[in-house]
């Protein structure tokens, strides 16, 4: 779903549901990055991870995804606090 969400389309498309499968068994989904290069890499790194074919490659839990969404979010309000105060 958060791949879904941040890129606007599903990971993994095919022309019916036996090909979407044999993509999700089978194939990489297309970067986020190249989908959304709007986004930031970090949060196209979290859903490759959430992506991952091996369930050890994964997060562990949704604690962990949680985890580390809040220190994207705790980065990104840094750089945008940093940046707006060296513009005054």
């Amino acid at each position: 779903m958060p791949a879904q969400r941040s890129a606007g389309r599903r990971p993994f498309q095919g022309e019916s549901s036996t090909s979407t499968l044999a993509k999700i068994l089978e194939a990489a989904p297309d970067s986020l990055g190249r989908l959304r290069p709007d986004l930031p890499d970090k949060l196209g790194e979290i859903v490759e991870r959430c992506l991952q074919k091996n369930p050890d490659d994964r997060f562990q839990d949704a604690e962990d995804l949680v985890a580390a969404l809040k220190r994207l979010a705790l980065e990104n309000e840094s750089k945008n606090t940093s940046g707006a105060s060296s513009r005054e």
